[in-house]
């Protein structure tokens, strides 16, 4: 899973977490990286102990560069898998925002993504989650390498909910989620394709 900018013409970063007091707000930047050397991120190191970076369990993780064409450096999580005994690698950046008492309840996040297919008979999932600042795990976006389609989980259950929507490994997309904190509600976006609507953000 590669991870880059996109939507560069209305500076909206590699991944970019923004904040607005309604849908027609001036945003507020949360957390931005186009995790290029300016911002002290370096290819000799794993992602998970650079900038910030927190990570649980093992497994491949770096920066390299050019991975998504003319996009300098890119952050990836896999390619080896986790150490003995593992089975899951999770990174994160930790932030210590409020929607609600910041009076920003309208958060988006954004990335531009790419999940290069397996070279053995190996394939993994990719999830981006949501928690919250008790660690609760909100809702996913699960994305299944071996049948190349796309679903959600929410919060309290164990199904995952099919989406319809499929992606091509080795192809970029734009990845957009949006969640009102004060109406608990999300929704997402992969490129032009609907993942999700009017979601619960906790159930």
């Amino acid at each position: 899973l590669y991870l880059k900018q996109f939507l560069r013409a209305l500076g909206l970063p590699t991944i970019a977490l923004v904040a607005f007091t309604s849908a027609f707000a001036a945003p507020t930047n949360i957390f931005f990286t186009q995790f290029e050397p300016v911002e002290g991120y370096t290819t000799a190191s794993n992602l998970v102990g650079q900038a910030g970076w927190l990570g649980y369990g093992s497994g491949g993780n770096g920066i390299v560069t050019n991975f998504i064409v003319g996009q300098g450096q890119q952050a990836y999580i896999g390619y080896s898998a986790p150490g003995a005994g593992g089975d899951q690698l999770v990174a994160w950046q930790p932030l210590n925002f409020s929607p609600l008492a910041a009076s920003q309840p309208i958060v988006k996040f954004s990335v531009l993504m790419s999940i290069v297919d397996s070279t053995t008979e190996n394939f993994d999932n990719f999830r981006w989650s949501v928690y919250n600042t008790q660690v609760d795990r909100l809702f996913s976006l699960d994305f299944d390498n071996y049948y190349t389609n796309v679903n959600y989980l929410l919060d309290g259950t164990n199904g995952l909910v099919a989406t319809g929507v499929s992606f091509a490994p080795g192809s970029n997309y734009a990845l957009l989620v949006s969640m009102n904190f004060a109406a608990n509600r999300w929704s997402a976006t992969l490129n032009d394709a609907l993942l999700a609507t009017n979601q619960l953000i906790t159930t």
